[in-house]
């Protein structure tokens, strides 16, 4: 499809205005609806706080996608077009976040398992690419999502997501919605071509401590998300990230020195990450004015 012909269809077929649902203020009162079962924990409410702001940045995403359109149908250069939707539709919410969290705490049920179910309730078009240290785990997620889906359909008085996957493209790590949005689902390293990307999800990229140690492993990496993940990415599209952190050098630590690389050199645009790390025990240091994101004494561990 030709850059024009996709604008077309991103302006004329998806109004931003119009969602399919908004009646779970966050992700975690939709995991505690399906599952009565769930436990807000403090570190999850964080979480789900920073999520509310990456669902406001994809409204921005897609108002700034139809004002492009009308500007490009009336004549103005592509260019010139991207420079004026960009200043006309002020930018609002998170579109790049980097989660740092411990291990068995909710932060990959609560990221994506909940977190893009509740997003494809309210941007039913929204296509997802969901990345994990393999293709097999990434599966798993894709598979969790749809079962919710295929579960949670009003039958028989049961919940109603009001999500309806489309025939014919229920894989387990790929699949689409009737309205068009979708999760395709691999591991790091994997080929996205061909598939542009609303929103971006990496999952616990490095499989353990042994994997973060790799130097082979870490630029490899590296390597993939440079050249692979980020130019899938469509205009204006979010990334979130949430990992166990492993060494300074993994994933998350190349993505936080490259911005201040470019930030340095006084570069116009750049990926701006918000980071929100909550470590298993506060070990921040009060006599230097630092605090604890969870407001803990230091050395207080996580509830």
């Amino acid at each position: 499809m030709t850059t024009r012909g996709w604008w077309d269809f991103a302006a004329e077929e998806f109004d931003p205005v119009q969602r399919l649902r908004d009646d779970y203020p966050t992700p975690g009162h939709l995991a505690q609806r399906l599952d009565p079962m769930t436990v807000q924990t403090p570190a999850l409410e964080i979480i789900d706080a920073h999520l509310v702001q990456v669902r406001d940045a994809i409204g921005v995403m897609y108002e700034r996608r139809r004002r492009f359109a009308e500007l490009v149908r009336q004549g103005v250069d592509e260019e010139e077009a991207i420079e004026r939707t960009t200043t006309e539709i002020s930018p609002a919410g998170i579109d790049r976040l980097l989660i740092s969290f411990a291990p068995q705490q909710g932060k990959s049920a609560r990221v994506t398992r909940y977190g893009i179910l509740w997003l494809l309730r309210q941007f039913p078009m929204l296509r997802i690419g969901l990345v994990s240290y393999d293709g097999a785990n990434a599966a798993q997620f894709s598979y969790q999502i749809r079962a919710d889906i295929e579960l949670f359909n009003g039958v028989s008085d049961s919940i109603d997501l009001g999500l309806r996957l489309a025939k014919d493209q229920k894989a387990m790590g790929r699949w689409l919605l009737t309205t068009g949005g979708g999760v395709y689902a691999i591991g790091v390293g994997g080929g996205l071509t061909g598939r542009p990307l609303d929103l971006l999800i990496l999952d616990d990229p490095l499989k353990d401590v042994q994997a973060a140690d790799s130097v082979l492993r870490s630029a490899q990496q590296w390597e993939w998300w440079q050249t692979v993940a980020r130019p899938r990415l469509a205009p204006w599209a979010p990334v979130e990230a949430v990992m166990t952190r492993w060494h300074e050098a993994d994933l998350f630590g190349r993505m936080i020195a490259k911005q201040k690389e470019d930030e340095s050199a006084g570069l116009a645009h750049y990926d701006k990450w918000t980071v929100v790390n909550i470590p298993a025990q506060a070990d921040h240091d009060p006599g230097k004015g630092e605090v604890d994101i969870l407001g803990r004494e230091p050395g207080e561990f996580m509830v």
